[in-house]
C-alpha cells in the first residue's frame, strides 16, 4: 500500500506564495525593460525632432505621426486592459481564518492582470527601439 502525502494548508500557501513572488519578479523585470526601452525611444525621437528643427535632417512626418498614433492607442488600450484585468474589482480581504490565502490569491490575480496589460506596450517599445536604431 502506497501512502499518500497529506496536503496541508501550509503547503498550499507556500506554493501560492512562491507563485506570487515569481509573478511579481516577472512583472517588475518586464516593467523595467519597458521603461529602459522607452527612454531610448524617447531620446532617439527627440534627437530626430531636434535635427529636423535645425535643418540638419528632413522632418520625418511618418515617424511623428506614428508617435502620436501610438500614444492615443496606448491610452485607450490601457483603459480596456485594466478594466478587463483583476484591477477592475476592488480588493476585498475577508475577515476569516483563510483571509491571508484569499489576499495572496487576489494579489496573484492582480499581478497576472497587470502583466497581461503590460505585454502589448513592452512589445511596441521593443519594436520601436529596434526600428529607431536603424535610423
Amino acid at each position: 500500500m502506497v501512502k499518500r502525502r497529506k496536503t496541508t494548508r501550509t503547503a498550499k500557501r507556500s506554493s501560492t506564495g512562491s507563485n506570487l513572488l515569481g509573478r511579481s519578479m516577472s512583472f517588475w523585470f518586464d516593467a523595467s525593460q519597458m521603461m529602459m526601452g522607452s527612454g531610448e525611444v524617447i531620446t532617439r525621437r527627440m534627437d530626430m525632432m531636434g535635427r529636423s528643427m535645425r535643418g540638419e535632417a528632413p522632418f520625418d512626418v511618418a515617424e511623428f505621426t506614428r508617435m502620436w498614433h501610438e500614444k492615443f492607442v496606448a491610452g485607450i488600450s490601457l483603459a480596456f486592459s485594466l478594466n478587463q484585468s483583476a484591477l477592475g474589482s476592488l480588493p476585498v480581504f475577508f475577515p476569516t481564518a483563510k483571509g491571508a490565502t484569499d489576499a495572496s490569491a487576489l494579489l496573484d490575480s492582480q499581478l497576472k492582470g497587470l502583466t497581461s496589460a503590460l505585454r502589448p506596450y513592452r512589445k511596441a517599445v521593443e519594436a520601436n527601439r529596434k526600428r529607431l536604431r536603424g535610423k
